[in-house]
């Protein structure tokens, strides 16, 4: 099977007659799960194409569940979610009088404990009538395709919504978010606090967003989002705006410098990479040794990217490429020096931290407690200026950097170049002599 193939199918299971989505459950997590190996669930008898397109909601449904065990929470509160469970998947009249008898049982509890607005409060949970702010967050964020920094600047937001809520005595549940509520968190909160508008709109999007999810979903009927957009007040002078302005390339000295300099442990490596790929430090940094395959990267998608794609590996990577991979696991990451991702850090956070500091050593940029015009990014604005500057074409390296292609014929409807095309671009690039 091709890679492109097994990628198609990556956690589906072929079981008799039956299609099958499993995910593995990492070890640590397993005595929360019976100690079972994997979560699986049915697709019952459909076809191969059906069962790819039914994968994914569940898939988003499997990884709540690994993130929830990873970073729990409140006990009571995950017993009132798995309350809901099985409230909403009874059957039969008999499994709902059970859950409506637990959710009074533990609503009761809480009463006890800690007054009647609690208990009232857990039981709407238990049976469905309220929703936790962060309850579909993570199946959302899975959803979408966001990782890295996107990833943690919508759990940022919610964050900031939940102990808004908490402080103004009002309950941290979907349901309590009304127009009006929204329009006082905004005006009272999210002008007062943040420093900008381009900020302010940066937590109303993942608002909006989440919410028009969960309407689809049909968690929620109404958006009290919608039409939230703050109007920035622009400076005409500026034309730049994005999320690394005032930033720029490595010149080839400072490449130089840096891989030449005695680099602490994966930067190496991970510098090398970045330079001759121009991928996001993210993307680097969550290769697997499966996306090492046929000579070329399978980077998934990062940030506003519109896919994954598939990279020729540079000749001057194939060494640490193939030191990398050598006698792995397929699922193992090539970068495994790194911690595992958490919900509020990812993977690249660490390999970031540690690069700044060298940078800094090796005399690179700006020095500790200033602000420096270059960072990680570097590489990737080095690696596009050096493709251009060999006269490859810029729908090429849009391609290859993950950008968007522009213009209706090509950003529209072409399946993008040939790799033959690609490894050209790649090539192109070469590191500074010496």
């Amino acid at each position: 099977m091709s890679r492109s193939a097994r990628n198609l199918d990556h956690h589906l299971q072929r079981h008799g007659n039956v299609w099958r989505v499993r995910l593995e459950i990492p070890a640590p997590l397993r005595p929360q799960f019976k100690d079972s190996r994997f979560l699986i669930h049915s697709l019952g008898p459909v076809t191969q194409s059906q069962a790819r397109i039914l994968r994914d909601p569940v898939l988003s449904g499997f990884r709540l569940l690994i993130t929830q065990a990873r970073n729990p929470d409140d006990p009571v509160l995950q017993k009132a979610r798995a309350i809901r469970r099985d409230w909403e998947l009874a059957d039969d009249d008999e499994s709902r009088t059970l859950a409506f008898s637990e959710a009074v049982e533990i609503a009761d509890a809480v009463e006890a404990s800690e007054g009647e607005e609690a208990g009232t409060n857990i039981f709407h949970v238990a049976v469905g009538i309220a929703i936790p702010l962060r309850d579909h967050l993570e199946a959302w964020i899975a959803d979408i395709g966001c990782t890295g920094k996107t990833a943690l600047l919508h759990r940022k937001a919610f964050t900031v919504l939940e102990q808004w809520c908490r402080a103004n005595h009002l309950r941290p549940m979907l349901q309590a978010i009304t127009g009006k509520v929204a329009h006082r968190f905004i005006e009272k909160h999210l002008k007062v606090t943040l420093a900008t508008t381009k900020t302010v709109n940066r937590y109303l999007s993942s608002y909006r967003t989440h919410w028009k999810w969960l309407k689809r979903q049909h968690h929620l009927q109404d958006n009290p989002w919608a039409d939230t957009h703050v109007p920035e007040r622009r400076n005409v002078y500026s034309s730049v705006d994005d999320d690394h302005a005032g930033k720029r390339a490595f010149t080839d000295m400072e490449i130089g410098s840096l891989l030449a300099g005695n680099a602490p442990s994966v930067l190496p490596d991970l510098m090398m990479v970045a330079a001759l790929t121009g991928a996001r430090i993210d993307a680097v940094c969550s290769l697997r040794v499966r996306d090492c395959a046929e000579d070329a990267f399978a980077f998934k998608r990062q940030k506003r990217e519109p896919r994954g794609r598939s990279v020729p590996i540079h000749s001057k990577l194939k060494a640490i490429v193939a030191r990398r991979v050598k006698g792995r696991d397929p699922e193992a990451f090539i970068f495994d020096e790194l911690p595992e991702a958490t919900p509020s850090r990812p993977r690249s956070a660490q390999a970031s931290q540690a690069f700044t500091r060298y940078r800094r050593k090796v005399g690179v940029g700006a020095g500790e407690g200033e602000s420096s015009d270059v960072d990680f990014h570097s590489f990737r604005r080095w690696f596009t200026t050096k493709a251009e500057q060999a006269g490859q074409p810029p729908h090429i390296i849009d391609f290859v950097t993950g950008h968007k292609r522009p213009g209706e014929t090509l950003g529209r409807y072409s399946e993008g170049p040939s790799m033959a095309q690609m490894r050209k671009c790649v090539e192109a690039v070469k590191l500074p002599r010496g």
